[in-house]
């Protein structure tokens, strides 16, 4: 392999308009190395270039078009766009490492871009990273494609340093730890690489993007300061997939995070508020708190935390409250899920109805704003169980700021254990959000009528219900329950959905394939 010309890093098409965090941090790595580096973000590119008949395509609501074969057609219909951003660039003589953060809504076309980098410039490397690797099932699949020549296992920094100066050097990737390679029809593993240091990392390196691009009306923090503090969670809830890609927890110390938001502020103006891209972010209690101290001795960081995402614990007290305000949290997100201390339990939520009322009204009461989040259906939940949410949001709901029921209302995530143990739970079906149990005791549909009755709660008590659809609720409702006639093969029922779809947006081709499909599956459309 010739000299290494340059490092090019990709986030292809999923739904979202939020800046690749991930790009940021490799980008930010990398150049500390002193490494040629790049990236092209196709996702937020292709936003702005999509037709009007992806409208909505963006919107987390309809991340499923990313996961079939809809996410081929997308790609295929912009394909001189990708060829302009991505290919185009690249250089003809030389070699290039092109390193692509994959998860399940980007891995079509993910690999469908790699394959055409592959036509255009056959001596390019091509690795794949990210959450989409905690399944090892999945590099397989991805390594078996003949386009990928590696993927990159667990964080990503230091390997993906180590990679580039093996490839510049003329060296093979079999002498790179953190690898795994398809040789002679397997996958190949080179020895595992020890998980980053949190505090060690070099600042996220934004430079690569152009912040401009997220600037649209969908994405509500398009001014807001992100990073992400830490990897992984505190917490095992069961439904919760999100924590795989990490074992444990790492966070970054408070002096760490502090010295990135300086950092940050030193270089763009015009940041008013500061979000936490992390799962949790109260993970380590002593990082937080020191932050908050830092933040309050200096009086030049005025940022407001927005959607700051906390998990009910003990530690939560009025005086560390306090503090969190003090320093500029403004509003939480709390994963509240349910009222009923049996489902908590079931869920292994780590915390109880009781406590769970304590921190509401603490928060409330220490000038935080709450978003609390719902969920409905959980394995073994019963009426009982959900009318003992019903209760709860009865005593609660004069602390909480939003309510957001959860309009998927629980998803069968792959890499939970709720998606791992599905067995076990009685779980017919694991599919994403049309799983049922066995007994048809708990189906999509029961779910669904659950959620309208909390909702018809909310609007009886005057609290406030989050869309959280960046579509409408009304689309969003006939795109749903089109895709569960779909997926239960009641294709006229499916048609009939898709139908009233296109009434409120006759220019979806998202929703025009998928009538067609169901009109073309051999069941009369009524």
């Amino acid at each position: 392999m010739a000299a290494l010309t340059r490092i090019v890093l990709v986030q292809c098409p999923q739904w979202g308009f939020v800046p690749p965090l991930a790009l940021a941090q490799l980008a930010g790595s990398l150049k500390d190395a002193g490494l040629p580096v790049g990236a092209v973000d196709l996702n937020i590119k292709l936003y702005h270039e999509r037709g009007e008949g992806y409208r909505h395509a963006f919107s987390w609501e309809q991340s499923n078009l990313w996961r079939d074969e809809l996410a081929d057609r997308f790609l295929e219909e912009h394909r001189e766009v990708v060829a302009r951003l991505l290919i185009d660039p690249l250089p003809m003589t030389g070699s290039v490492l092109v390193g692509f953060s994959v998860n399940q809504c980007s891995i079509r076309t993910s690999l469908l871009a790699a394959r055409w980098v592959k036509e255009a410039r056959p001596e390019a490397f091509i690795a794949f990273g990210g959450q989409w690797y905690a399944d090892p099932e999945n590099t397989e699949t991805t390594l078996e494609s003949g386009v990928v020549d590696a993927v990159v296992c667990g964080d990503g920094e230091q390997t993906l340093i180590d990679l580039a100066r093996t490839l510049g050097d003329g060296g093979r990737p079999e002498d790179c730890a953190g690898l795994h390679l398809w040789r002679g029809g397997n996958v190949v593993a080179t020895p595992e690489r020890a998980p980053a240091d949190m505090d060690a990392l070099s600042f996220l390196d934004y430079s690569v993007l152009d912040l401009d691009d997220y600037k649209v009306p969908d994405n509500l923090y398009q001014d807001a300061l992100m990073i992400m503090a830490s990897r992984g969670c505190v917490r095992r809830c069961t439904f919760c997939g999100s924590r795989y890609p990490w074992e444990g927890f790492r966070s970054m110390s408070g002096r760490r995070i502090y010295d990135e938001i300086k950092h940050q502020l030193s270089l763009r103006g015009g940041y008013n508020i500061l979000k936490f891209y992390d799962i949790v972010t109260n993970g380590n209690i002593r990082h937080i708190s020191e932050l908050c101290d830092l933040l309050i001795a200096d009086p030049s960081v005025k940022l407001e935390w927005r959607e700051t995402n906390c998990i009910v614990r003990p530690e939560m007290t009025p005086t560390l409250l306090a503090k969190l305000r003090k320093a500029g949290c403004a509003h939480v997100n709390y994963g509240i899920e349910t009222g009923s201390n049996r489902v908590l339990k079931l869920m292994r939520k780590g915390q109880t109805a009781e406590l769970a009322e304590r921190v509401l009204r603490d928060t409330h009461e220490a000038g935080i704003e709450i978003t609390a989040n719902f969920l409905f259906g959980y394995p073994g939940e019963t009426e009982e169980d959900f009318e003992e949410t019903l209760a709860f949001v009865g005593r609660v709901h004069p602390y909480i700021d939003i309510f957001y029921p959860s309009r998927t209302f629980i998803t069968m995530e792959p890499y939970s254990d709720m998606a791992r143990h599905k067995d076990e739970l009685g779980v017919d079906d694991g599919v994403d959000v049309f799983w049922a149990l066995k007994d048809r005791s708990n189906t999509y549909p029961i779910r669904l009528a659950r959620y309208e009755k909390f909702s018809r709660l909310l609007k009886e008590l005057g609290a406030f219900e989050s869309p959280g659809v960046n579509s409408s609720l009304e689309l969003n409702h006939w795109h749903s329950l089109g895709r569960y006639h779909e997926y239960e093969k009641e294709f006229d029922k499916a048609a009939g959905c898709y139908r009233k779809y296109l009434a409120l947006d006759p220019g979806s081709q998202d929703i025009r394939c998928r009538l067609e499909a169901c009109e073309n599956a051999g069941i009369p459309a009524r």
